[in-house]
């Protein structure tokens, strides 16, 4: 425990002026950006429509430094690959740390930017600082499931392009990309099909009253959080157990080839 400990601390001292920047630059989306532009432009959008804007672009901007804060950490690591062959830590450890340091940082980013949106617009939507918060967490536990998976099929493909790498050098991006790209389309129209919701999606749980609960009353329509599937968010656990597994090792593999 100490040593995966350890392991986190070393991210966090690497990376930490990064951070910073991303808090920054997310909590001035929130709080200083919507008011110049009503302040100086001319626009019928009102201060909390902006605010609900820039949060998007905030969540979005969580959502993209997150796996290149991971990516980028694998990369260092693989061009120092002794670190990694000679280290008394398994290969899991060493890439789990990774994956759950880009994940932390995620899930507080998120939090931290919606949390400072929601209580900002609160009085709009006749929200309570509960309320607020809620809102909050759930919509962070979701983006963080989905988040998940995103690194996870970083992962599996930052792998591929290094094995690739191997056999026809720089041309191994222009490869990776477009695949990652055609194999998430695929994954989302399978996704999509009568066939895996007949499989899948079975274990239903409503969650109709949490979101009457936040639904402002001044809003015909505002927040959304849908029902949720037992048997899909295992099927998930799953694939993103083995996935990372086998990807992890695939990994280990590629660099003590290399």
């Amino acid at each position: 425990m100490k040593s995966f400990i350890a392991l986190l601390q070393k991210e966090w001292l690497v990376v930490r002026g990064n951070i910073l920047f991303l808090f920054v630059i997310g909590l001035l989306l929130i709080f200083g950006v919507p008011y110049i532009i009503n302040k100086n432009a001319e626009t019928s959008i009102t201060i909390g429509e902006l605010v609900m804007i820039f949060l998007v672009f905030s969540v979005l901007l969580g959502t993209i430094a997150s796996p290149v804060q991971f990516v980028t950490s694998l990369r260092t690591d693989v061009n120092r690959k002794e670190i990694w062959l000679h280290s008394p830590q398994s290969i899991y450890k060493l890439v789990g740390a990774k994956a759950l340091f880009s994940i932390c940082l995620f899930i507080v980013f998120t939090f931290v930017v919606l949390c400072s949106a929601f209580i900002i617009i609160s009085t709009q939507l006749e929200w309570t600082l509960l309320k607020a918060l809620i809102a909050s967490i759930v919509m962070t536990i979701g983006l963080a499931c989905l988040q998940l998976l995103i690194l996870t099929y970083t992962q599996v493909f930052y792998t591929f392009y290094l094995q690739l790498k191997r056999y026809i050098g720089k041309f191994s991006m222009a490869v990776t990309v477009p695949l990652a790209i055609f194999v998430g389309f695929l994954l989302t129209k399978i996704e999509n099909s009568t066939l895996y919701r007949a499989i899948l999606q079975k274990g239903y749980i409503s969650l109709e009253s949490l979101e009457n609960y936040l639904q402002p009353s001044n809003q015909s329509v505002f927040f959304y959080v849908g029902s949720i599937y037992i048997v899909q968010i295992l099927f998930y656990a799953c694939c993103v157990i083995i996935l990372f597994i086998l990807s992890s090792k695939w990994l280990e593999k590629v660099v003590s080839q290399s």
